[in-house]
């Protein structure tokens, strides 16, 4: 059965006859479209909210997780193209029906990207209410009217109607130059959205350029491993990025899209209309299966968050990585049944790690990567477009504990984030740790 995609076109601050004169651009998918008209309302007194986001890091409750890309097609509109699987939302079959069906409501405000003073340009909502037989997904596009030049983030609140579920994304939208992450579409073979940049290995894609004129695009290859996140309370001076790639070559561009690419090799491929700026679209290549771990080789390398130089050092030259890692968690937990415990639950946080927090480099080595695994689940997280604080405990309590990472602007990626080390973090890191060692 053919997708089917669902198409909004979202007006604000022009007439209706301006925005139809446009050319604008979609998809020929040959499946079916709904056309909605909405005006934004403008509020421009309005901030970004501090709420708990913690739910969008909690993986053993039931939430919604829907998948968001951001492409300008022209500059003054972008198109937001959403991806919602059927089961995050609760299905009810209406008296009547012979079907079941689903609603949800997207809530999408954009604001001017200030650190000091991110006030709401734009505003809207949707609602979505329809039949799911035999869908996986729902996808919907929205076209957006944002004038260029200029940052912006944008706020996107999915919530089923059915029930209480919400989820929130903060998004940065970039309209500076035409030669943004944002001016470039990462696609399958058909020029349907992938929704992902990380891709595996003879997994075939295009690109698709804002830039119609375009002829080729230059391709920067990274073959780099990159240290794992330091502890929380050792202050390390990170050596800054060598942007020289190790390699580099072209690919073709006819009408505004890309030949077939394939990654060959595992690495970082940064694809930019010029060269002579670090502007452009990433595309990852982890190891396989990513961002599931699968082999021992893989296990061994975050044992390193619960152990001493030494103790590492001993477990990584062992010639039978399985058997080693079998020791440690067995001489950790004490019995195989409290030791299939921890494996289960050390691991599933590293994977977790890699889909929530990877960035340049696999999730697991990050800043928050290091905290998720050792501390779990933080009971509150608020985020606004430039930093995350977590807290474990209670909100104003003493005994609570409260790390505050901040967003680091990066050519490859709008998903790195630095932990604001401190030597007050030694105590709780050791004693984290205590916890899964004792």
């Amino acid at each position: 059965m053919p997708l089917r995609l669902r198409k909004y076109y979202i007006v604000a601050n022009f007439k209706k006859s301006e925005f139809f004169e446009k050319n604008v651009f979609t998809f020929n998918l040959g499946i079916f479209s709904i056309i909605l008209f909405v005006v934004f309302s403008c509020k421009p007194t309005y901030k970004i909210e501090t709420q708990d986001y913690a739910s969008n890091y909690q993986t053993y409750k039931k939430t919604i997780n829907p998948e968001y890309v951001l492409f300008n097609i022209n500059p003054d509109t972008t198109i937001l193209f959403s991806k919602v699987a059927v089961n995050d939302l609760l299905k009810i079959k209406p008296e009547g029906k012979t079907t079941f069906y689903v609603a949800y409501k997207l809530k999408v405000e954009i604001f001017n990207d200030s650190p000091t003073n991110s006030t709401l340009i734009d505003s809207l909502s949707y609602t979505y209410n329809d039949s799911i037989s035999n869908k996986e997904n729902l996808f919907s596009t929205i076209y957006l009217k944002v004038k260029a030049p200029g940052n912006f983030n944008v706020k996107l609140t999915i919530k089923d109607l059915y029930k209480d579920n919400s989820s929130t994304k903060i998004m940065e939208l970039h309209k500076i130059n035409g030669e943004s992450r944002n001016d470039f579409l990462i696609t399958d073979l058909n020029g349907f959205p992938l929704f992902k940049n990380n891709l595996a290995e003879n997994e075939h894609f295009k690109i698709k350029c804002r830039d119609l004129s375009l002829t080729q695009l230059y391709v920067r290859y990274y073959n780099r491993e990159f240290q794992i996140a330091q502890l929380p309370f050792v202050n390390v001076k990170e050596k800054p990025f060598d942007f020289n790639p190790d390699s580099s070559f072209f690919v073709k561009v006819n009408n505004g899209i890309s030949d077939i690419i394939t990654l060959k090799k595992e690495g970082i491929y940064h694809f930019q209309s010029n060269p002579k700026i670090n502007d452009g679209i990433t595309v990852f290549r982890f190891h396989k299966d990513f961002p599931c771990i699968t082999t021992p080789e893989q296990m061994i390398y975050p044992l390193r968050y619960l152990t001493s130089k030494n103790e590492y050092n001993k477990i990584i030259i062992q010639q039978d990585k399985k058997m080693a890692i079998d020791e440690f968690w067995l001489n950790t937990a004490g019995n195989k049944i409290r030791g299939r415990e921890l494996i289960k639950k050390f691991y599933n946080r590293v994977q977790d790690a890699n889909i929530y927090f990877t960035s340049y480099m696999e999730g697991w080595k990050t800043d928050r990567g290091l905290i998720y695994i050792i501390y779990g689940n933080p009971n509150i997280v608020y985020r606004n477009a430039y930093s995350e604080t977590w807290i474990y405990g209670e909100e104003f309590n003493n005994m609570s504990i409260s790390f505050v990472f901040n967003k680091r602007e990066n050519p490859f990626t709008d998903n790195d984030f630095v932990l604001t080390r401190s030597p007050v973090f030694k105590d709780s890191w050791y004693n984290a740790v205590d916890v899964w060692r004792r």
